[in-house]
């Protein structure tokens, strides 16, 4: 594991849940401010040799170590410790770690063949809705929330994490996309009854246009007695034209 032994240039040892990493000052200078004013001030740690970082997480921290020394950050960012290293990232002012973050939850959006789960969704929505420097992906997060269900946004394990603004904006996405599902509908629906009309406008015409040959069977046969044709068995034009257009209503 890298960090567990001193070599000839470390000059700092930082204690995370009794584990001593050894790190270099001028490095940890270099990537964040934080640390800078720590170390030239007047903080107890300008003139330390050891750190007690408490509270912190020993494996998020390594990872965050890793990504200020270019050799150790060849390894790729998971979601599970997502969360620690921007919490880690905001604390010290790690620009480029929030950049290297936003990045990877874009790559994850760039693949519309790529299905994202309801849960990495609201992981990716909570941390660009928290963290202002990877809030560029928060609207198309927005969107993609906004298709899933009721159920599946309250089922996720991260439901509860998303804060209050960011949850208030996918319940007017999904409200905004059952109004266009429902304008669809209703122009579906005219669609429909517009065909059905002119349908009978012209049964109408057609009824119209025989009324003058009362006799005229459906085939033309002009041998009607009665209702019916002797020739072949169907009633007048009039009536069947009657039949079509009490179906369309």
């Amino acid at each position: 594991m890298p960090f567990e032994e001193p070599n000839a240039s470390s000059d700092l040892v930082l204690v995370v849940e009794g584990n001593r990493l050894h790190v270099h000052k001028t490095v940890l200078s270099l990537h964040s401010p934080v640390f800078e004013r720590m170390f030239s001030s007047a903080f107890a740690e300008r003139e330390a040799r050891e750190v007690p970082l408490p509270g912190k997480k020993y494996d998020s921290f390594v990872q965050f170590l890793r990504e200020m020394y270019p050799v150790s950050s060849l390894e790729p960012l998971k979601d599970e410790t997502l969360h620690d290293l921007l919490k880690l990232a905001d604390e010290y002012q790690v620009d480029h770690i929030f950049q290297k973050c936003k990045a990877y939850i874009q790559s994850h959006l760039k693949f519309p063949t790529r299905k994202l789960t309801t849960d990495r969704i609201l992981l990716y929505l909570w941390m660009c809705q928290v963290y202002k420097p990877i809030s560029k992906p928060r609207t198309t997060l927005v969107r993609l929330a906004g298709d899933r269900t009721t159920a599946e946004l309250q089922n996720s394990c991260y439901y509860t994490s998303v804060p209050v603004l960011a949850i208030t904006d996918v319940a007017l996405e999904r409200i905004q996309n059952l109004e266009k599902q429902l304008q669809c509908e209703q122009d579906k629906n005219k669609h429909m009854h517009d065909i059905k009309q002119a349908a009978s406008n012209k049964i109408a015409d057609l009824k119209q246009m025989v009324e003058n040959s009362p006799e005229k069977c459906y085939f033309g046969c002009y041998k009607v007695r009665g209702s019916m044709c002797k020739v072949c068995g169907y009633g007048k034009v009039s009536d069947k034209l009657g039949e079509i257009a009490s179906v369309l209503k």
